[in-house]
């Protein structure tokens, strides 16, 4: 197997994982680490001249590209919302804060 053909089966791999519904998110985020990890190695190898069956499995990993952007965008913002739900929870929960060293309180609007 080349390294085009190998790169986009493990393109249309991640696809299906990020597809996949009874995935939990953690699982595709660590299937987009695998995948970068391995494509990082792979890119460099790529021949400078290619067949046409190479160039047909290029433009099949063009077609696919926006696709997956938009379920890695899906991922991200859900990592955002959960951040922004952390934040929020821990700035109720602290309404008290600063306290004063000395023992005594002080009453400041904020």
């Amino acid at each position: 197997m080349n390294v085009i053909e190998h790169i986009h089966d493990l393109t249309f791999s991640l696809h299906e994982k990020l597809c996949d519904k009874r995935l939990e998110r953690q699982d595709k985020i660590d299937a987009i680490y695998t995948f970068l990890e391995l494509q990082e190695t792979l890119l460099p190898s790529i021949p400078e001249e290619k067949t046409e069956k190479e160039v047909h499995l290029i433009t099949e990993l063009i077609k696919i590209g926006p696709e997956l952007n938009d379920k890695m965008n899906e991922i991200l913002s859900g990592i955002k919302k959960d951040i922004a739900r952390v934040k929020n929870t821990k700035k109720f929960s602290n309404q008290q804060t600063p306290f004063s060293k000395d023992g005594t309180f002080f009453d400041a609007k904020r």
